[in-house]
């Protein structure tokens, strides 16, 4: 009688997926699970990032996080799975969380390498820093700049005002008379008047 059963198969690609074959012996499940570490493949739940550095130390580790939060270095993968006994990181591994930042990326260990050897960028989050740290000197550049003009308007105002009272001091002083600026002048309006001619004169 066959027997459908549901089970894990990992591909050449370390892809897991669940499938379901007849006449399925359990057999195959440790057979299948050998091949996977055999090609450096992991058959467990949750995410592994393949040679990143230990934040403590900076040794090669593996880092394992499962759906429930719990993580972990491996020095190896697969039994007995050994784990990185780190004195630096293992006093932060319960009180500080790891962030996405900190995970090796495809990008940061190029292509075609996510399986071979590569090394987690030292300080991920330094373009950020320097990226925030050159808008914000953009921004004070700008602002030095707008504080800059309006002082060289209010002293060249100052320099105006003062160039005014110099003149019309000297007005003064050479007995010209001060105009009045706050009477107002009235304006008369000539009616234009049309010119006559003459008669001529007879000879």
């Amino acid at each position: 009688m066959a027997i459908r059963r549901k089970h894990f198969r990992t591909n050449r690609f370390g892809t897991t997926c669940s499938v379901r074959e007849h006449n399925f012996e359990s057999s195959n499940t440790k057979s299948e699970f050998r091949l996977s570490w055999n090609k450096g493949r992991a058959l467990i739940n949750g995410a592994v990032t393949y040679n990143m550095r230990c934040f403590g130390c900076g040794a090669t580790v593996f880092f394992y996080r499962n759906d429930a939060g719990s993580r972990v270095f491996f020095d190896k993968l697969g039994v007995p799975w050994p784990k990185h006994d780190c004195p630096k990181w293992s006093r932060r591994m319960e009180t500080e969380p790891i962030t996405s930042a900190r995970v090796v990326t495809k990008q940061s260990v190029g292509v075609g390498k996510v399986d071979g050897p590569g090394s987690a960028p030292e300080n991920p989050t330094k373009k950020v820093h320097e990226g925030f740290a050159k808008r914000s000197r953009r921004f004070k550049s700008k602002h030095r700049h707008i504080l800059s003009e309006a002082k060289h308007q209010k002293q060249n105002e100052k320099r105006r005002q003062e160039r005014i009272a110099l003149h019309q001091a000297q007005w003064v002083a050479d007995g010209k008379p001060e105009k009045a600026t706050s009477r107002a002048v009235p304006i008369e309006n000539k009616v234009s008047k049309r010119l006559k001619r003459k008669p001529k004169e007879d000879d």
